[in-house]
């Protein structure tokens, strides 16, 4: 049913915006017929002659006139239109109030229904209740009768109960007959006890005196057995400590491998720089001694040079040995240039000193680090035997655990066995 007011409000945007659109239209068209007659006379104002031009301004007039009847006869369907439109409001309003009374009708039916379907689970509560409490009815009246059953039976035991006592009475006095007989002959059997517990008493005591010296050794025992056992712990102890200096031992001897290790790497590293050394030492001495006779070009001196300066790589000496280079290589470019010979011979003369320099540095690095090499390797062999003596000492150590241990368990063994032994002679 709210579609209905939907309808009703497009329908009135529809009407409104079709008189709208019947209005635009007319001016429009009116606007456009005398915009298109104004354009044709300017378009050819200037070639055409007066005469001409004077029946083109009378038709222009002609044109303006039923521009401006098209305009009332649009203005005309616009009102027209208006009032079409106000007609169908006033037929939607109609419309809207019947359907608000409809409205108002239905949600009285709705109120009306719910009503009723309140009414309707008030009753059904009303006969759910009347139903439980019919079930409560008739479960009080099967609990009546099932005590009513129970009574029954309980009388009926009773009467059964008094039968079985009367017969039980007459056997308590056959009993009692009975009992009397047997007394006369317990009487004769109790004497004959009194004599058995008096030699019963007699072995108790002698047992007693059995038991207590089975106490006493069996105290002797434990003693020994605790003994035992703290031996077993103390040699334990002994054992752990033995383990412990072991591994610290061995421990210390991985450090010192590691150091040894290492040192031997200084060795490696401090004998090539002694070889480096010593050979550069050696291949100079000639050319320095070629330098300073004449003997060769300056260029010669400089490619016997070059390899040199290679090989002092890395040496104290590098500097001095790159610098003489370049000094002979100035004085190769200018060979008769005394004063960069000069230059260039007491260059090679410092690269000498400075290489017995090096030579001298890198044979004492080799020898610190040959002893240091020796040195570490006299440790780690006094060390190994020191830890194969803690390993051996450890051996013992478990070994002697293992028996203290073993003579712990056996003295706890006869401990135990000497107190089931005993136990069951008390039990005697």
């Amino acid at each position: 049913m709210p579609s209905s007011k939907v309808h009703f409000k497009l329908y009135k945007a529809k009407k409104n915006w079709v008189s709208a659109g019947l209005v635009t239209t007319a001016v429009l068209a009116g606007l456009t017929l005398g915009t298109a007659k104004s354009n044709d006379v300017v378009a050819h104002a200037d070639t055409t002659p007066v005469a001409t031009q004077t029946v083109s301004q009378q038709t222009t007039n002609d044109a303006a006139t039923q521009s401006a009847t098209t305009v009332e006869q649009a203005q005309q369907a616009a009102n027209d239109a208006h009032a079409a439109a106000n007609k169908a409001d006033q037929l939607r309003n109609n419309a809207k109030t019947d359907w608000d009374k409809k409205v108002t009708h239905q949600n009285n039916l709705d109120t009306a229904a719910a009503n009723a379907q309140e009414k309707a689970n008030n009753a059904k509560s009303d006969w759910d209740k009347k139903i439980t409490h019919q079930s409560n009815l008739d479960t009080a009246a099967a609990n009546a009768q099932e005590k009513a059953n129970n009574a029954k039976s309980d009388w009926d035991k009773k009467i059964t109960h008094q039968s079985n006592l009367d017969t039980v009475a007459a056997n308590a006095q056959e009993k009692a007959n009975n009992a009397k007989s047997a007394w006369d002959k317990a009487t004769t059997h109790q004497s004959n006890l009194d004599q058995a517990a008096a030699k019963a008493q007699e072995q108790a005591n002698n047992a007693k005196s059995a038991w207590d010296k089975a106490t006493t050794h069996q105290s002797n025992l434990d003693q020994a057995a605790a003994k035992a056992q703290e031996k077993a712990n103390n040699a334990k102890s002994d054992w752990d400590k033995k383990i412990t200096h072991q591994a610290n031992l061995e421990q210390a001897a991985e450090q010192l491998r590691e150091q040894l290790e290492n040192a031997k790497s200084d060795q490696t590293f401090a004998r090539e720089n002694e070889t480096n050394a010593t050979g550069a030492l050696q291949d100079f001495w000639p050319v320095l001694n070629d330098a300073r006779g004449g003997q060769k070009a300056p260029h010669d001196i400089a490619d016997e040079l070059y390899p040199i300066v290679m090989a002092a790589n890395g040496l104290p000496a590098y500097e001095k040995v790159n610098d003489a280079m370049t000094a002979v290589s100035n004085w190769a470019d200018d060979s008769n240039n005394a004063s960069l010979k000069q230059a260039a011979l007491d260059k090679l003369t410092d690269a000498f000193s400075a290489l017995s320099s090096s030579m001298a540095q890198a044979n004492n690095a080799s020898r610190q680090a040959d002893e240091k090499v020796t040195s570490l390797q006299q440790q780690l062999d006094q060390l190994n035997v020191k830890a194969q003596e803690a390993a051996n000492q450890a051996d013992a150590a478990g070994q002697l655990f293992n028996d203290r241990n073993n003579d712990a368990i056996k003295a706890q063994k006869a401990a135990a066995d000497y107190r089931a032994v005993s136990d069951a002679a008390g039990q005697l």
